[in-house]
């Protein structure tokens, strides 16, 4: 019989960003992004064959209020031509 794991709690400094072009950069979401505040690492998910990105990535800053702010004040933005989320 297997024990219940407790969830994972959700990380409140990382922030899904969606719709991503599948040629977007690391550098320029970095860059896009730190106008919320500093960002400690960018996780673009791409496709092993190709390198291209699947359509989002993960964020995670520096504090819960800059992660707090980034969904605030760039949900709905724009990024490379494109609407995120």
């Amino acid at each position: 019989q297997q024990v219940p794991q407790e969830p994972i709690p959700p990380d409140p400094h990382k922030v899904y960003v969606g719709n991503l072009p599948q040629k977007v950069s690391d550098e320029a979401l970095k860059e896009f992004l730190s106008v919320a505040g500093e960002i400690v690492e960018i996780n673009v998910k791409r496709y092993k064959s190709t390198g291209q990105c699947k359509g989002y990535a993960l964020a995670k800053f520096a504090s819960e209020e800059a992660a707090s702010n980034a969904i605030r004040t760039l949900a709905g933005g724009s990024f490379a031509n494109r609407s995120i989320m």
